[in-house]
């Protein structure tokens, strides 16, 4: 009976180990996604920056310029927010997934000490058995 109580509960432990360590994998898909567009945006800048220092301007254009430029500084910050939760939640799940497996491994501990207590149990009943038998055998 004990058998099929741990048997189960690993099973369980084991399935949410499964899904959160898919859940793991998303998430660091997710940051790695962000981090390129940071570096995409970051790229983008530094060329609209080089070319705005390589040529002469007109005031429209230096305005056009400097305005997208902010607006592309805004978006890094934007993103590099977004980065950090997403690093945040990364770092949850990685300490969930910690804990489940070492609930795991607890999980396996009790059902070996459950076991040998269980052997040690059937061990002493059968010992018992052995020692009737043997006083019954000296009364005849």
């Amino acid at each position: 009976m004990s058998e099929f109580r741990y048997k189960r509960l690993t099973e369980v432990k084991e399935k949410v180990l499964e899904h959160k360590q898919r859940e793991l994998e998303r998430a660091l898909t997710a940051v790695n996604e962000v981090a390129n567009r940071i570096e995409h945006i970051r790229k983008e800048i530094d060329d609209n920056f080089n070319d705005m220092m390589a040529r002469c301007l007109t005031g429209k254009e230096f305005s056009v310029v400097t305005g997208y430029l902010s607006y592309l500084d805004g978006r890094k910050v934007d993103l590099l927010q977004e980065k950090t939760k997403r690093e945040n939640r990364v770092d949850g799940l990685r300490a969930e997934l910690l804990a489940l497996t070492i609930e795991l491994k607890m999980l396996e501990k009790l059902k070996m000490k459950d076991l040998a207590a269980l052997k040690k149990a059937h061990n002493k009943k059968d010992q018992k058995a052995m020692d009737d038998l043997a006083l019954r055998n000296e009364r005849t």
